[in-house]
């Protein structure tokens, strides 16, 4: 992943964090036009920053790090997944 898009992400996760506690807050809840364009960003974000975060566990649990993700060797990132595929189908006896 380039370290822009990285970048864009990592201040959507925290821009999230932001709008959790915005609208966790009195005062904003009783604020309907504030707490309306609050909640349509906080959707906005949300279908930005699940699948990041998803993408960042599954990176995780293969122990490979995310910012070297496409330098994973002469065959790409995805080096392995249909092997890993193979493993999973027969691991359920498919």
């Amino acid at each position: 992943m380039k370290p822009f898009m990285r970048a864009q992400l990592e201040r959507s996760v925290q821009r999230l964090s932001e709008l959790d506690f915005l609208l966790s807050r009195e005062d904003i809840m009783k604020d309907m036009t504030q707490f309306m364009a609050l909640s349509r960003e906080h959707a906005e974000v949300v279908a930005l920053v699940t699948p990041y975060q998803k993408w960042q566990q599954i990176h995780a649990d293969y122990g490979i790090c995310p910012r070297h993700a496409a330098r994973q060797g002469p065959r790409g990132a995805g080096h392995g997944a249909r092997r890993n595929k193979q493993r999973r189908a027969s691991h359920f006896g498919d």
